[in-house]
């Protein structure tokens, strides 16, 4: 906003909104509503923030003002610019899509009724809406109001962003699954190493911003080069960070390393002694990692058994 950037976060069924400044994490400001949050979205130098009982206000860094009432509760909110127009779209919890004028007080555009399948998430990109529900995403065109395309996802999820050419979910695993919008039953890498459930997630300029249910925010730079394939027993998951990787091999629930008689590693033919305690068979599936990716940190460990 204006030269500087703000963080405005929210909880769910919260009815507060608190800004952070992003460069010093200090707190700037807390607004609080009445009716609870549904959901918020960035404008220009301001954020959206609707309210469940229908209610729509702008916030920025000092100040916040009354913007429009619709007559259905609120699911969720976004933004975009189309042809001179800042549009702010709405969700309500009965799946009604609404397209408003954002500089013309929510000046309403276009309505369009429900799918068969209840939205509840929505993301935009350029101009397509993406509204998803229990295990499908569909796709509707702004500026027809038509939906053009349905897909039918592989993994249950709790939020959902587009970005360029990718589709980012999170879910209760604490996974975030990256797909290409053009196969969407191909999961392109992982981030995230299953550490807390997932609740929300917002794409801004490659940069990857998750929440979690304890409140934490984290964010990763998206990186649609690096492949990194988890190379232990049968595991086909592959990420895009090497410290994701390697917390997902050492603490992931599907590997038991403890119980191991032999190293599960591909390619690996040694046998895990009785000697080897728990930071022992942790130094040696370090190695594997470190020496399958060698050209991301300097080697740390060897792989002598």
């Amino acid at each position: 906003m204006r030269g500087k950037t703000y963080v405005f976060t929210g909880g769910f069924n919260s009815n507060f909104i608190t800004v952070f400044d992003a460069e010093s994490a200090q707190k700037v400001k807390v607004y609080q509503f009445r009716p609870t949050i549904a959901g918020m979205c960035k404008g220009r130098y301001k954020i959206y923030v609707g309210l469940r009982n229908g209610s729509i206000l702008t916030c920025d860094w000092k100040d916040q003002k009354d913007l429009v009432d619709i007559e259905e509760p609120i699911r969720s909110i976004a933004t975009t610019h189309q042809g001179g127009i800042n549009i702010l779209i709405t969700l309500s919890t009965k799946g009604h899509v609404s397209v408003r004028d954002a500089d013309r007080n929510g000046l309403l555009i276009r309505y369009v009724k429900a799918l068969t399948h209840v939205p509840l998430f929505m993301s935009i990109y350029n101009d397509w809406v993406y509204l998803s529900s229990a295990g499908y995403l569909s796709v509707l065109d702004l500026s027809s109001g038509n939906f053009v395309k349905k897909y039918e996802l592989p993994a249950a999820y709790t939020s959902l962003a587009v970005y360029k050419d990718h589709i980012f979910t999170t879910s209760f695993s604490g996974f975030v699954r990256c797909y290409s919008k053009y196969d969407i039953q191909d999961v392109k890498a992982y981030y995230g190493a299953g550490k807390m459930a997932l609740t929300c997630i917002q794409a801004h300029d490659g940069w990857i911003f998750t929440g979690n249910r304890a409140g934490e925010v984290s964010v990763f730079k998206f990186d649609p080069e690096t492949s990194l394939p988890c190379q232990f027993g049968k595991c086909q998951m592959v990420f895009a960070r090497i410290d994701d990787l390697m917390y997902h091999v050492l603490q992931g629930k599907d590997h038991n390393l403890i119980s191991m008689k032999s190293c599960l590693w591909r390619k690996c033919n040694a046998t895990i002694k009785r000697s080897w305690d728990q930071e022992a068979i942790h130094n040696h599936i370090r190695a594997h990692v470190t020496a399958s990716f060698p050209y991301l940190h300097e080697p740390m460990y060897n792989l002598t058994v």
